[in-house]
């Protein structure tokens, strides 16, 4: 996946925030996502992991 220019921070870098949401109707094992940008910026300001869904898996915010 290639970022456009005008998605890209100041170094160049990819910039924003990017949602993986994944469906349970894995066929061998893999799970299919998509990606979505939601909201973009200059750089993150933090990185959390968190059971939000109660599935016992870390979701990364």
């Amino acid at each position: 996946m290639s970022m456009p220019a005008s998605r890209q921070s100041r170094g160049g870098l990819a910039a924003g925030v990017i949602v993986l949401l994944g469906s349970h109707a894995a066929v061998g094992g893999e799970i299919p996502f998509d990606a979505r940008t939601i909201a973009t910026a200059d750089g993150a300001a933090a990185v959390a992991a968190a059971d939000l869904d109660g599935d016992g898996d870390l979701d990364v915010l």
